[in-house]
């Protein structure tokens, strides 16, 4: 075998040409800039058309943010107008009762509200806050928005343009007065300034290299995260391309493409109306920021080429996947906390005041008034519990599972006597057998338990001997428990509804709960690697099954014997 070796080697090699590997490169070149020239033309053709979908619902959703934004500053003008004070107020033409609602308008937080105003019926402006002495008593019968009110006496939202005496830019939201007769005696309206328009975009949060553009029903610029070289903000400037859009708009068309007409450049056009108020939302993007957001695809593109397809492909599925499942996670734990405690909030001022009210005025309510109030206490703490149970089933898919040996037994116990003291109302008896050791988190497992026993006593309260067995059999690697109640049970027919979150197989007004529960339940099993199933018959009662590891045997620490050689050992 040596010989052979020595041969093979003794044999004479002819060096790789610089030709050959000129070759070989030129081959490379030629492949991989051929697979990305196909990948190229072929992710530009399909950005421009992802480009233009993805600026449609863009534009969609600023148009829908800006509309109902609009909209909730109308529905305060209009519930100001409503007052029976205020009415009074404009009938009688007291200037300081007006201007206290006026104030009182112009500090609602995130409505841009820069002024509210009074003109009588025929535009006269008479009362306003803050007070411009040199307009009181200016005729506005000119402008487009009160002749735009004047035509049905509806409230409407005005085309941009410059106040005096300020001269900033602004829009009017108002609306018609109406007295107890619906006869119209005068009109109410706000000046709202364009800053504070320009911060709704932001708000949306929307990454694009588009440009994102709010017009009027006159074309003009009310706000834009673009056209930084045109003053916008001080003057009266028209889109470039809103004749075009609207010309697009009359015949029903959608533009997929536009020639600025200054600039001379393609743009790729998606636009979206603001609700019935005439403004409109347009997105229009160049060659260059549809190559901006698909540069990340082409480089994926030519690291395919370079790797091979299909090799290249899945590894970056399963990487995207993994890093997205994981952002998920977290966006999803962020957003249980931040909403059980926004949401928390309001609803225990909720509670308290109608508990207060309950206490200290029930007495001063009828009938019906007592049932409403009974209702909002009702409704509200059945929304606390929903969100605490949401929180909850949140909390289990990512909290850290510290396992340990369990004592059953007596855990099952413990949270049942808790239990019997929280409901004595509901007499149940519990019926424990011997329940072998799991190995699991202790703090899982007792609100497992929790949860079952619950579902148990709400289910079998209106049985006289009410009972809830739980008992246990040993297995090789898992423990098999159940339990059992003689309540109202199920129709197996939909037992693979139980479950699902927020699903329901009883009224709620006959059964209480938020039908979190025993989704919790099977998450905590899930996290534990078990099993999780359930039987029963329609007024027979119900048995929920469930497995568990089985506890793992103490290893006992044996002393070291000491050496009787060397000295070393521990006695």
């Amino acid at each position: 075998m040596q010989s052979i070796l020595w041969r093979l080697k003794a044999v004479p090699r002819k060096p790789i040409s610089f030709v050959f590997i000129l070759g070989l490169l030129w081959v490379f070149v030629a492949i991989f800039g051929t697979a990305f020239w196909v990948a190229y033309n072929h992710s530009y053709r399909g950005a421009i058309k992802y480009a233009i979908a993805s600026n449609e619902v863009t534009a969609n959703l600023v148009a829908h943010m800006i509309f109902e934004h609009q909209r909730g500053v109308t529905g305060i003008i209009l519930s100001y107008k409503r007052r029976f004070s205020f009415i009074e107020g404009v009938k009688e033409k007291d200037i300081k009762k007006v201007r206290r609602h006026l104030r009182e308008l112009t500090e609602e937080k995130d409505t841009g509200i820069d002024e509210a105003f009074i003109t009588d019926r025929d535009g006269l402006l008479w009362a306003d806050f803050p007070v411009h002495a040199a307009t009181h008593g200016k005729n506005f019968s000119e402008l487009e928005w009160y002749q735009e009110v004047d035509k049905g006496w509806k409230p409407y939202v005005s085309s941009l343009f410059r106040r005096e005496p300020t001269g900033d830019l602004v829009v009017v939201i108002c609306a018609p007065i109406l007295d107890q007769k619906d006869h119209v005696i005068g009109i109410l309206g706000i000046f709202q300034k364009t800053a504070f328009l320009r911060g709704v975009i932001d708000e949306i949060g929307v990454r694009t290299h588009a440009r994102i553009t709010v017009t009027d029903q006159e074309g003009h610029i009310i706000c834009s995260n673009g056209f930084k070289e045109l003053s916008f903000e001080k003057e009266l400037i028209r889109h470039p391309i809103f004749s075009s859009v609207k010309e697009f708009r009359e015949k029903g068309r959608k533009p997929i493409q536009i020639e600025d007409p200054k600039s001379k450049d393609v743009r790729y056009v998606a636009f979206a109306p603001v609700g019935e108020m005439g403004w409109l939302t347009i997105i229009d993007q160049d060659r260059n920021g549809v190559l901006k957001s698909v540069s990340p695809f082409l480089i994926q593109q030519g690291i395919i080429a370079l790797l091979t397809f299909l090799l290249a492909s899945i590894f970056l599925i399963y990487f995207r996947r993994v890093i997205w499942l994981e952002a998920a996670n977290r966006e999803l734990e962020a957003f249980a906390s931040s909403a059980s405690h926004d949401l928390r909030t309001p609803l225990l001022g909720i509670k308290g005041l109608s508990d207060m009210l309950h206490n200290k005025y029930s007495h001063l309510l009828d009938g019906k008034g007592q049932q409403f109030l009974s209702v909002i206490q009702k409704s509200s703490q059945n929304m606390l519990c929903l969100i605490e149970d949401l929180f909850a089933f949140s909390r289990f898919e990512v909290q850290e599972i510290n396992q340990s040996n369990i004592d059953m037994e007596r855990v099952a116990r413990t949270v049942f006597d808790e239990m019997k003291s929280i409901i004595p109302s509901h007499n149940v008896a519990l019926s424990i057998k011997t329940l072998p050791a799991a190995y699991g988190d202790e703090v899982m497992v007792r609100h497992l338990f929790s949860n079952l026993f619950s579902n148990a006593i709400k289910f079998s309260k209106l049985k006289d001997n009410a009972s809830v067995e739980i008992s246990a059999r040993a297995g090789r690697s898992q423990n098999l428990y159940y339990v059992r109640d003689n309540g109202v049970g199920f129709d197996m027919r939909y037992a693979d509804k139980l479950f699902r979150p927020f699903q329901r197989l009883h009224n709620r007004d006959e059964f209480e709960g938020t039908g979190v529960g025993l989704a919790i339940v099977q998450r905590i099993i899930q996290r534990h690697g078990g099993r999780l199933w359930a039987e029963g018959k329609v007024n027979e009662g119900a048995t929920f099954y469930f497995t568990l590891p089985k506890a793992r045997p103490k290893i006992s620490k044996k002393p070291r014997r000491a050496t009787r050689k060397g000295g070393r050992g521990v006695r």
